[in-house]
């Protein structure tokens, strides 16, 4: 019996280009090795200048024809094996999986961030990050598109850490946590980062992670 090809849908959501859409494309279009007889990938760029990219992620998720989701920030690259790899992570009990990564700096610099810890449920997730350890990269994160007809879309009310509330979200609804021990994402750090940028506001930004962390712990 031949195989059901797998779709991935691979969503680039963005309100402006910060100089590397086109490095972000190429990475998707063409640095990919997997069997195309078997996987096909479908790109979509969302560009919505007056949305957030929480907004701009949901459309393209609302749009995506694929059983799998993958996003990439504008910035940032997919390794090589990124799609393949992903794959072969998801058993049948998986809803979501996650891998490793590789911070990459302007001078050349690289680091490789490998999680501690890997599978875990809602609580023993809170329990870790009670250590103040970040131990998912939201980047190497890949759904079944089944994820999100059953948890939700992202928050567009989240300024920030919007990934992190899904998965939060997602493990208090039951849904199953998988890794790949494979590097699956290329995190370029510079001066504009949403998140770690020059001119972000970190105080802001905890509270709100701590505010997201609140409300999980009281379902637990």
């Amino acid at each position: 019996m031949k195989a059901k090809k797998k779709v991935v849908s691979v969503i680039i959501g963005y309100n402006q280009d910060r100089g590397w859409l086109n490095e972000a494309v190429e990475s998707v279009k063409n640095a990919q090795i997997y069997d195309k007889k078997l996987i096909e990938v479908e790109l979509i760029v969302v560009h919505g200048k007056n949305n957030n990219i929480a907004e701009n992620l949901n459309i393209g998720i609302q749009a995506a024809k694929g059983q799998y989701i993958k996003y990439l920030s504008e910035d940032d690259l997919l390794t090589p094996n990124c799609i393949e790899d992903s794959l072969n992570a998801f058993t049948n009990d998986i809803d979501f999986i996650h891998g490793n990564s590789i911070n990459f700096h302007k001078n050349g610099k690289m680091e490789l961030y490998k999680p501690r810890h890997t599978v875990f449920d809602l609580k023993s997730f809170l329990q870790v990050l009670q250590t103040k350890t970040n131990f998912i990269h939201g980047g190497t994160l890949m759904f079944r598109k089944s994820f999100f007809t059953k948890v939700g879309l992202f928050d567009t009310t989240l300024k920030c850490a919007e990934e992190h509330e899904l998965v939060l979200r997602g493990l208090s609804m039951g849904m199953k946590i998988g890794y790949s021990n494979k590097t699956l994402y290329k995190y370029r750090r510079h001066d504009k980062q949403k998140s770690l940028g020059k001119g972000v506001d970190q105080a802001e930004r905890m509270r709100i992670v701590k505010e997201i962390h609140t409300k999980f712990r009281l379902l637990c």
